[in-house]
C-alpha cells in the first residue's frame, strides 16, 4: 500500500511539473522538485521505444532521471531555458532526441544552443548509426536549415554506411530555397547525388522539376553523372546496387514528369548502369508502360 502512494505521489508530482514548467514558473517548479527528491520510487508509465532503449543502455541512470526527460520536453515546447538548464545541470537529464525535435517543432533557438552548450552535437546521427542528423528532419523550413547551417551543420556528412548525405536528400526533399541556401553556404552539388534524388522523388515531392533545372543549368550539374561517381571507394562498394544516372532513377521511381525533363534537357538514354542496365531495360522488367513509351521515342 505504501509503494503504490509512492507511486501515485509521484504521478501527481510528475504533472505538476509539466504545468509549472509550461506556464514558466521556475520558483514553484523548484520547490515542487524539491518534493520530487523526496519520492523514492515514481510510477512508471507507459514508456516509449526510445525511452526504454536510453534507460536500458545506462545512458540516464534510473527511473526518476528517465521521467525527467518528459519535463525537459515541454521545457523545449515552450521554451522554458531556465528550467531546461536546471534539469540538465541539476539532475542529469541529456539532449534526448523528443526534446531536441520539440525545440525544432516551436523554433526555440533558446532551447537548442542551450543543447549545444552542454553537449550536444548537431551532427549526429538521430535514432540510430546509420541514420541524418537533425539538419535532414528540419530541411523543408528555410529558417530550420538556416539555423543549423549557422550552428555547425555539415550537409556533407555521409551516413555511416557511407550511401547518403544531406546534401544529397536535399534534391528530393528541400524546396528549392534551401538548395539554394546549402550552395551559399558552400556545398558543391557536383559532389552529391542531389540530381538523382530529384528525378526519383519526382512528382511525389513539388518543386523536383525546378530543383533539377537549377542543379543542371546554375550549378552546372552533368546530368549523365553516375551515383557517388565522385567518391570511387563507395561507387565501388555499391556497384552491384545497379547505381545509375538520374534517368535510370527517374525510371525506378516511376516518375514520368522528371523522366521527360531529363531526356528533353540531353539525358543520354543509351547509358547503362552498373549492373549493364539501361533505362529502358528498367522501364520493361518494371512495367512502367509511361516510361517505356518515353524512352522509345
Amino acid at each position: 500500500m505504501l509503494a503504490q502512494l509512492f507511486n501515485l505521489r509521484g504521478t501527481f508530482l510528475l504533472v505538476e511539473l509539466k504545468a509549472l514548467t509550461k506556464a514558466g514558473d521556475v520558483e514553484g517548479f523548484s520547490s515542487a522538485m524539491r518534493k520530487w527528491e523526496a519520492v523514492r520510487s515514481p510510477g512508471w508509465p507507459r514508456v516509449s521505444l526510445e525511452e526504454f532503449v536510453l534507460w536500458e543502455g545506462d545512458v540516464i541512470p534510473g527511473k526518476k532521471v528517465m521521467l525527467l526527460h518528459r519535463v525537459l520536453i515541454t521545457a523545449a515546447e515552450s521554451g522554458q531555458v531556465d528550467i531546461a538548464e536546471i534539469l540538465i545541470k541539476r539532475y542529469g537529464c541529456i539532449t534526448c532526441t523528443p526534446a531536441v525535435f520539440a525545440a525544432f517543432k516551436r523554433e526555440q533557438w533558446g532551447i537548442l544552443k542551450l543543447f549545444i552548450k552542454h553537449g550536444w552535437n548537431i551532427n549526429s546521427a538521430v535514432g540510430g548509426s546509420n541514420m541524418y542528423p537533425v539538419l535532414k528532419f528540419v530541411i523543408k523550413s528555410e529558417a530550420k536549415s538556416r539555423w543549423c547551417l549557422d550552428h555547425g551543420a555539415d550537409p556533407t556528412l555521409r551516413t555511416a554506411a557511407l550511401d547518403h548525405s544531406v546534401a544529397s536528400v536535399s534534391g528530393g526533399l528541400a524546396p528549392l530555397s534551401v538548395v539554394k541556401l546549402f550552395r551559399e553556404y558552400g556545398i558543391d552539388y557536383t559532389k552529391t547525388d542531389a540530381l538523382h534524388e530529384a528525378a526519383w522523388w519526382g512528382s511525389r515531392r513539388p518543386g523536383r522539376v525546378e530543383v533539377m533545372a537549377y542543379l543542371i543549368y546554375e550549378v552546372g550539374y552533368p546530368i549523365n553523372q553516375v551515383e557517388h561517381d565522385y567518391l570511387p571507394d563507395v561507387r565501388r562498394m555499391y556497384a552491384l546496387n545497379g547505381l545509375g544516372t538520374a534517368l535510370h532513377k527517374a525510371v525506378k521511381g516511376e516518375c514520368k514528369e522528371t523522366l521527360k525533363f531529363l531526356l528533353e534537357n540531353g539525358a543520354d538514354r543509351g547509358i547503362a548502369d552498373m549492373c549493364g542496365n539501361k533505362p529502358i531495360d528498367i522501364a520493361k522488367e518494371m512495367g512502367f508502360k509511361a516510361g517505356i513509351r518515353l524512352l522509345e521515342q
